[in-house]
């Protein structure tokens, strides 16, 4: 009796945040559950919040199957931890790489010098974790703290592959299998 090879495909064009990360996981977790060989990640994404980039990349590093990611559109810079926690990432033609610097957010109008003081070192520490990761999953030759210190960086699919964030030297669309399980996060 043959066994069946499943592949489930996730889209994933949405905005990185704890709602769209948590059902990403959700999914994951159900298709590993229902007998996945092998879980391709598609992604578009604005990118979004970092924290929750940072959750997903250790959970799909994890992982015990097989995971690829294919950047069909445009990935900025906390949604590259999701492309990036991938042995097996390729991208489209026209596809885009987008990083630039992390932001804060304070909720209220009069802030103290203390709060002051946390904000820049917890971005000081998010940035030096993020290039921790882009260095040990790239190949070390894009500066990718100087895009997150400077000026914003753009990169298409061919530069990536110089840098070492793609890993398929194949610059094509994707190709959905017949038989595979698709699932969708916009």
């Amino acid at each position: 009796m043959e066994v069946e090879h499943r592949i489930d495909i996730i889209s994933f064009m949405a905005p990185i945040n704890d709602a769209s990360i948590s059902r990403l996981i959700d999914l994951t977790y159900t298709a590993h559950a229902e007998g996945s060989s092998q879980v391709h990640l598609y992604i578009s994404s604005v990118g979004g919040k970092l924290h929750p980039a940072i959750t997903a990349y250790h959970f799909f590093r994890s992982l015990r199957l097989p995971f690829f990611t294919h950047n069909i559109g445009s990935i900025e810079t906390p949604a590259a931890l999701l492309y990036l926690a991938s042995d097996n990432r390729s991208a489209s033609p026209n596809a885009k790489f987008f990083f630039y610097t992390f932001e804060w957010t304070f909720y209220r109008d009069h802030i103290r010098f203390p709060e002051i003081t946390e904000a820049y070192e917890s971005l000081k520490f998010d940035i030096e974790s993020y290039v921790d990761i882009f260095n040990e999953r790239t190949n070390r030759t894009f500066d990718m703290k100087c895009c997150l210190l400077g000026p914003p960086c753009i990169m298409g699919p061919n530069e990536a592959l110089q840098a070492g964030i793609l890993t398929d030297e194949r610059i094509v669309a994707p190709e959905v299998p017949e038989l595979a399980k698709l699932w969708s996060i916009h």
